[in-house]
């Protein structure tokens, strides 16, 4: 996918579904975005958020589509901010602006906040998606990654050592899955962080849903309790699963041919 330019996405402002009379203007760049680049725009008295998609998100293993059709799914719930326009090829989106401010590890420290967050993951896993989206099969998202990764010159953040023993975890991961224990699939988002939260005035919201898809039920609550240091024990295959995910998503991310959109 190639970038597009800020200013060739500002130039198409009168194909987005707004009652423009004019171009919008530049705010400011919002900074912590490691997959995209994130700006605040303002239009006729209103703020919104343009996100220029990275180039690079076939190999982070990103479904755009997939997105798009979570975001109109949550639209009516207030725990994602709305999504406006997505341009045909998904170089670019718009979405509503949340006011509020950029969690940071300081809520995660608070029980009162987690356990808001955690009210909110149990809030999205029990809409109803109809079937509307498609799952993430775990094994072969991180077959995947792998396979990026063998791509990438010079990589030197993954060591012989630490593939050997992602392959003795893959052969584990695959077992589970196809096993009848494994829980049916609810709505996960997939990148639960600090900086995917705003603090509103309605509570937390939840952006960057560009990894969410149906998956293991356990996933979120696993991310939160790790960033807030929760002794609840979980899963151990789950708590594996997390790290060579985040392992290999940050390997894959700091590949020199990621490297611009980080930058």
């Amino acid at each position: 996918m190639t970038k597009i330019s800020l200013l060739q996405a500002l130039t198409q402002w009168q194909l987005w579904p707004l009652p423009l009379k004019q171009a919008p203007s530049l705010i400011e760049k919002v900074p912590n975005g490691l997959t995209n680049e994130n700006y605040l725009i303002k239009a006729q008295g209103k703020r919104y958020k343009l996100r220029i998609n990275s180039p690079y998100s076939a190999m982070l293993g990103i479904d755009r589509t997939r997105e798009h059709a979570i975001c109109d799914l949550l639209a009516p719930h207030q725990v994602a901010p709305k999504l406006i326009y997505s341009s045909p090829n998904y170089t670019y989106s718009v979405f509503e602006w949340v006011e509020g401010r950029t969690w940071t590890k300081d809520d995660f420290e608070n029980p009162q906040q987690v356990k808001k967050l955690l009210e909110l993951v149990k809030k999205f896993q029990a809409i109803n998606t109809q079937g509307t989206i498609t799952s993430l099969d775990y094994a072969k998202h991180l077959n995947y990654y792998y396979i990026e990764l063998q791509k990438q010159p010079n990589n030197t953040l993954i060591s012989s050592q630490q593939l050997e023993q992602y392959r003795k975890f893959a052969a584990k991961l695959d077992s589970a899955q196809a096993s009848p224990s494994w829980p049916p699939p609810l709505l996960t988002h997939h990148d639960i962080t600090a900086d995917n939260i705003i603090e509103s005035v309605i509570g937390p919201v939840l952006i960057d849903w560009e990894y969410a898809a149906m998956g293991h039920p356990h996933f979120d609550a696993l991310c939160v309790n790790k960033l807030s240091h929760s002794k609840e024990k979980l899963s151990d295959l789950l708590a594996e699963m997390l790290y060579w995910v985040e392992t290999f998503w940050y390997a894959l991310n700091d590949s020199p041919e990621n490297k611009p959109i980080t930058e």
